[in-house]
């Protein structure tokens, strides 16, 4: 029996949110991950804000901190890596790298919102589309269970 168009589009559909999702959910791990192994390798010492910004919507931080060699750096973090909150000399913890001190991608403001906020979103957004994903097959098998659909499919093909 040809498959329908009906059928076609709700395969296509659950192909389609099941690799959004999947990519979605992979993207969280790694930024979890990512954002652990920053918590457990990384050194935290107390830093600065020394200049705060606005840009359109999104507020810009920049944190002056000295590494373990007390050589000084700077983190510049814009929004979704900028916690609220923080004022123009606002003491903050800054977690880096020990390998790495100097790279803003290595360093981060110890708070909530950095570490873990990308992480939330995407496997929010991932979950979300695993289960539109799971709702498709769901009706699919339904609709594939039930027998006036059984004979529909069987009068199209005769």
């Amino acid at each position: 029996m040809p498959p329908t168009k009906s059928h076609n589009r709700t395969v296509v559909v659950f192909l389609l949110f099941a690799a959004v999702g999947l990519a979605f959910v992979s993207l969280a791990t790694y930024s979890a991950y990512d954002a652990y192994m920053l918590l457990e390798q990384g050194q935290q010492v107390p830093g600065v804000v020394i200049q705060r910004s606005w840009h359109g919507s999104d507020v810009q931080l920049v944190v002056r901190y000295r590494d373990k060699f007390d050589r000084v750096h700077f983190l510049s973090t814009k929004g979704a890596r900028s916690p609220f909150g923080l004022s123009e000399g606002s003491t903050v913890t800054v977690i880096y790298l020990p390998s790495e001190p100097e790279t803003s991608e290595s360093a981060r403001i110890k708070t909530f919102k950095p570490l873990w906020g990308l992480p939330l979103v995407l496997g929010t957004m991932g979950l979300s589309f695993a289960i539109v994903s799971a709702l498709c097959l769901r009706a699919y098998a339904r609709k594939r269970s039930n027998p006036s659909f059984k004979r529909t499919r069987l009068r199209r093909s005769a």
